[in-house]
């Protein structure tokens, strides 16, 4: 059997738990005015009292309003000490645990089921933030290769990272996007952010397959530039939905259009030296 407390400097509630697959199993709480006791163990001693004959503790863990220090807790708006000492000597197990609300609070967060838990105050998300950080990003990925090329420091091997970098940057960005969506419940932008992401990546890779058969295929407006303005639009106005809407149809497009140029040049035998026919 477990014991777990919130000890404030109002109420004390006090609770014994049976051990459950995901989170422990209620099976008797009682609530006391901490002001009524002159210490917190003469709360544990009446709690233990009132259960009757309560099963042997394996283990107790506190949240204490108040500062908690080597295993020493005094509450912030009453003159109250407790001890783990204390707690050990009145219940007679070695497995206790002292923390501050804050922190009880914290590791149990996870645990808690939609029905217990309640927003205080709506507020209103701000896009702004995400923006700059957009804006922060996309500017350092488009001005590295002019840099490098002005600065004569370009290498094959620099072009092939910084586009792998490139990939992993959208990824990130699109990544964002949909667990920022499925956690507000919204399945179709869900959808239309796996799109819009797909769409992406596959602008890309239809351009470096086809130039590994033809010798440019430049052709198409939605390249990553306009893709990132595009976002940083999006996130700076508030307006990501109809920009991911966008960036998934001239995506498409885009890609459509290279398979065309690619089909029209490999006919024309615009190929490049050793280019032979389709495995």
């Amino acid at each position: 059997m477990l014991l777990a407390g919130d000890v404030g400097g109002t109420k004390t509630l006090l609770g014994l738990f049976e051990r459950g697959e995901i989170r422990p199993v209620p099976r008797t709480t009682r609530s006391y005015l901490t002001t009524s006791f002159s210490t917190v163990a003469e709360i544990l001693d009446v709690f233990l009292r009132d259960v009757q004959h309560p099963p042997r503790i394996t283990a107790a863990a506190l949240g204490v309003a108040g500062p908690v220090v080597h295993g020493r807790a005094r509450l912030t708006n009453v003159q109250r000490d407790i001890t783990a000492d204390e707690v050990r000597s009145r219940l007679g197990t070695a497995r206790v645990q002292l923390l501050n609300d804050l922190e009880a609070t914290a590791h149990v967060l996870e645990l808690l089921t939609p029905d217990e838990v309640c927003v205080l105050q709506e507020g209103e998300p701000s896009a702004d933030g995400a923006a700059a950080v957009i804006f922060l990003a996309g500017i350092f990925d488009l001005t590295d290769g002019p840099v490098a090329r002005r600065q004569g420091r370009v290498t094959a091997f620099g072009a092939f990272f910084d586009s792998m970098i490139d990939r992993y940057s959208d990824m990130v960005l699109y990544m964002g996007l949909l667990v920022y969506y499925a956690v507000i419940g919204r399945f179709f932008y869900v959808v239309l952010t796996a799109v819009a992401m797909a769409g992406s990546f596959m602008v890309s890779y239809s351009r470096a397959r086809a130039e590994s058969l033809i010798p440019a295929c430049k052709v198409g407006f939605m390249e990553r530039p306009e893709r990132v303005v595009l976002l940083i639009i999006g996130g700076a106005f508030n307006r990501m939905a109809p920009v991911l809407w966008v960036i998934a149809v001239l995506s498409t497009v885009t890609v459509i259009h290279r398979i065309l140029f690619t089909w029209q040049e490999t006919n024309a035998g615009r190929t490049l030296p050793g280019v032979g026919a389709p495995q």
